[in-house]
């Protein structure tokens, strides 16, 4: 699951048994990759992910 290091969703996700990443770390390692985002930051989320691959 790629998440924020040390965010809070982060260390849920960890307290659950989730194996947490990086979110680079985490869409290089997948075979399908799902960005989940709020409408109003898809725009940003999606420009910011894109310029890193």
């Amino acid at each position: 699951m790629g998440l924020r290091p040390g965010s809070a969703t982060a260390k849920k996700a960890e307290a659950e048994g989730f194996k947490v990443l990086s979110p680079a770390e985490a869409a290089k390692a997948a075979d399908v990759v799902m960005m989940l985002t709020p409408d109003d930051s898809r725009p940003t989320s999606t420009r910011r992910a894109s310029s890193r691959t």
